[in-house]
Formats: C-alpha cells, structure tokens, sequence
C-alpha cells in the first residue's frame, strides 16, 4: 500500500464499517469514511487521516465523490442485516444487498481496476440448515430473501473477477459488540433473563450457533487485503456453542434464579462453520473465545446497551 494513498470504508456507519475505521486510523493509514447518515460515532472520530464522504445513496453517480481520491484498499460493508419478513423489507434487502453493490462494482471496474476490495457476506448463503460444518466450497442455499441477495452478490461478483480485479469475500458468521442490535438473539437472551419475572422460555435450544467478537474479524479484514491474491474466507470462531449452553453461560455469570424452561421444537437452523482455512492462511486464534464473548455482552448491557 502506498503510504499517501487512502484507504476507503463503504458503509463506515454500521458496526463493523466503524472499527474497520477506527482500525485503520489507528495503524496511521490515511482513511475515507463513506457514509450515507451522519452519525455519532462516525462524527466524533477526531483524526488528520480521516475523511469523511457522506452520499445519500450510493450509486455511479454520487460515488463520483470520490474519485479524485487516490486509493488502494476498498472494504464494501454497507448493507442491510435483517431478514424480510414483508414486502417493503424486500425491497430494501434487494436494494441495500444488491443493487448497490451492483453500481459499486461497475464504479470500481471503471475507475479502480488496480486497487483491492473486501466484500462483507454472511454464512447465510449456506442456508439455515447447517448442523453439518460448512466450508468456502460448501453448496450455497438460499432459505430466505437475505440469504437470496447475497448469493446473487457473490455470483456477480465472480463475474467481475473473471476481469482479473482483486475481489475477495469475508464470508462472516455471527460477530457482536457493544453495537449489535437488539433483535440479535445474545441480547435478546440477555434481556429477557433480566426482565422476566420468575420463569423464561426459550424455544430451540438444541440448535447450534457460532458467535464471535467483531474484534477478533477486523484484523483479518486487513489481513485479507495484504494478501497477493484474492480469496473467498470463511470468518467464525473455532467453537459451535448449543443454544442451551450459551443461556446457560449468560445466566451464571448474570446470577440470574430464575427458572430456566426449555420448549423443544422440531428446527434445522442450526449454524455451524470450520475455520480451518482462517487458521491455515493466518496463525488465527481468537481473542474471545465463546464463554469471554458472552461475558464482555453482558457487560455491555450493564453499561445501558442494546436495552
């Protein structure tokens, strides 16, 4: 990387857009935060390397905005995390995890054809059942819209690729922190073991998931784009927790007496994913293993977040 040149985050106002940003800022490289809200977080980063580009929509006629900026490394992390349940919802999943991508990628085919791109996924494109372990040349398997778009994402982006541009893939599993929202099923485990009076049911707790810390993603973000050639990396922890045992955790170190009842439901969502690849390319080994995750979650709410 050249020491002048930028580095640009798309989507630097979500999760991991953010410590992607603070990451980079931090290592003293020259950063240009894209956004399309002005948010705290963001605003109040105070640093000479930073840029900021705010652009109401990202499409190739407002990306034209930067342009003029010599950069080397582009991380794509805009997107929309939640699965449609309406028709309005799908709109937005098609618009924020297609479309947009879509335009993003003709603009850097045109105007950036020697720089490097990340692109953020999610194992969603195997599909919800995984109780067996995937790996990168796991079958994709579209179970709902989300997972629909990204698939579509990542076919199209092959296309590109075939015209030899450095496009690599992150495909993350479950990765928390002080932002994640509250629908996300730790917090919802943490709120409803505080909130509930007595007793707290939980419904397929036999099901298996795989969290991290965005913490333990954000250096191999980095990583990813050091390397000579692109690739398509599976992200996750090198632990798949039950449900069960995760509520378990939570609720020993919240000291919680309540009673803990289990309603047991015929389900295949379960989440399992290999690391193997990760560990091989980088030496990788997490920082927060499983049980420190959910602790430092718990933490979190403590501190008034996602309540």
């Amino acid at each position: 990387m050249t020491k002048n040149n930028y580095s640009a985050v798309i989507g630097a106002n979500g999760q991991d857009g953010f410590f992607m940003t603070r990451y980079l800022l931090r290592k003293n490289i020259k950063t240009l935060a894209v956004i399309r809200n002005n948010t705290d977080k963001i605003i109040k980063i105070k640093n000479p390397n930073l840029k900021i580009i705010k652009i109401n929509e990202i499409n190739s006629i407002n990306l034209k905005k930067i342009k003029r900026f010599k950069i080397d490394n582009f991380y794509f992390f805009a997107g929309y995390s939640k699965i449609p349940i309406n028709s309005s919802e799908k709109k937005i999943c098609y618009k924020s995890n297609f479309k947009i991508l879509s335009d993003f990628l003709f603009f850097f085919s045109t105007n950036f054809k020697k720089s490097k791109l990340l692109y953020l996924s999610s194992g969603e494109v195997f599909g919800e059942n995984q109780n067996y372990i995937k790996k990168e040349n796991s079958r994709y398997k579209s179970d709902n819209y989300y997972s629909e778009c990204k698939i579509k994402s990542h076919k199209l982006i092959q296309k590109y690729k075939k015209m030899k541009l450095f496009i690599s893939i992150a495909i993350c599993y479950n990765h928390e922190s002080l932002f994640s929202p509250k629908a996300h099923l730790i917090p919802t485990i943490i709120r409803k073991l505080k909130m509930s009076k007595n007793e707290v049911s939980f419904y397929n707790v036999n099901e298996y998931r795989n969290f991290s810390h965005v913490y333990d993603f954000i250096p191999l973000f980095f990583r990813i784009l050091s390397l000579k050639k692109p690739t398509n990396l599976i992200l996750a922890n090198n632990e798949n927790y039950k449900i069960k045992d995760i509520i378990e955790i939570i609720a020993k170190y919240l000291n919680t007496k309540k009673k803990l009842k289990y309603v047991l439901k015929l389900s295949k969502s379960s989440r399992k994913a290999s690391n193997i690849k990760m560990k091989n390319k980088f030496n990788y080994m997490p920082i927060y293993n499983t049980k420190k995750l959910l602790i430092r979650m718990c933490s979190y709410y403590k501190k008034g977040y996602y309540i």
